[in-house]
């Protein structure tokens, strides 16, 4: 997980090539001399050095974090930048600028997408101070799922949990933690279905303040062939441009974001004609990412076998 407000975060940003060079390159192509640009969610100003000396007349950095916000400032007076480029330390979505701007840049995407806050915040700078002809980078949004087979670490031969790992079992915590979104790293994956686009967004025009991907959003998937099934792959893939697309699929190279992949408790064994009706969902309660998953398994009309992967409460726990 990633803590934004932490260097190191940042730095594991930074070194990240793919993703700096495909903003660069985007960026360059579509800021023009003498534009206005907000950098939405600046970190530690990258996206708005790279723009200022793309030609921007001006650069609003808008960065929440006070230590982020005044590491960049420093470096941004490092290379000589200050003059066009104005860090705001602030709620990106109640700032006040003094002008509208020709372009957006914003880099919130987490492991699987648009999922570190509804896109209300940006909706609201988007709206109120880009000009009717202006662009976003990036320009689109798509986020894709996937079912997947794969040796998970920590589980049985058969997909399941293990009964007897490290002595102890694990009922208690089994169906919470499938739940959880974990990034690793899942290239040498075998696919066990076509991939499916959950949820997709034009960052330019879209109502970002829908929630319907909060509350889920159902998906039918007629199985093809005979196979085992042990969860869900989820990625994004963002079109910075009309040219570049930034994916995080295990079929792109590996970037920072890693994959996110969601495990259901058991695996299951399809066979070809079998359906799988998955609604998926995206919760950030109890002060963590986790995508709840709902799935019944059916042949010939019959289900088979049906879970929800998300439990209402922790036992011992308050509810919320």
């Amino acid at each position: 997980m990633l803590y934004y407000d932490r260097i190191t975060s940042q730095l594991r940003m930074i070194w990240d090539e793919l993703r700096c060079h495909s903003y660069s390159v985007a960026i360059r192509r579509t800021v023009r001399p003498g534009d206005v640009v907000i950098d939405f969610g600046s970190g530690l100003g990258i996206w708005s050095m790279v723009a200022a000396r793309a030609g921007a007349s001006r650069v609003y950095a808008i960065e929440a974090t006070d230590d982020v916000a005044q590491m960049s400032q420093a470096l941004i007076a490092e290379n000589g930048l200050s003059d066009k480029i104005t860090v705001i330390t602030a709620d990106a979505g109640k700032v006040e600028l003094p002008e509208q701007a020709d372009c957006i840049i914003s880099e919130l995407m987490n492991c699987a997408g648009f999922n570190e806050y509804d896109g209300e915040p940006l909706m609201k700078v988007r709206d109120g101070y880009l000009k009717p002809t202006g662009r976003m980078i990036p320009q689109r949004l798509r986020h894709m799922i996937r079912l997947c087979r794969l040796p998970i670490e920590f589980k049985s031969d058969d997909g399941g949990w293990a009964e007897d790992m490290y002595g102890l079992t694990w009922k208690a915590v089994r169906d919470f933690a499938s739940a959880g979104a974990t990034n690793t790293d899942v290239r040498g994956h075998s696919w066990a279905s076509p991939p499916h686009l959950w949820w997709d967004l034009d960052l330019e025009r879209d109502d970002l303040s829908d929630n319907l991907y909060r509350s889920g959003i159902p998906v039918r998937w007629p199985i093809q062939a005979e196979g085992k099934v042990h969860g869900i792959v989820a990625y994004f893939e963002a079109e910075l441009d009309e040219k570049i697309v930034l994916s995080t699929s295990p079929d792109a190279p590996l970037t920072h974001w890693l994959h996110t992949f969601l495990s259901f408790p058991r695996a299951l064994m399809l066979r070809a004609g079998d359906c799988l009706d998955v609604k998926m969902s995206f919760s950030t309660a109890r002060g963590a990412t986790s995508y709840p998953v709902s799935v019944v398994w059916t042949r010939a009309g019959e289900i088979i076998d049906q879970f929800d992967t998300y439990p209402a409460s922790i036992p011992g726990s308050p509810p919320g």
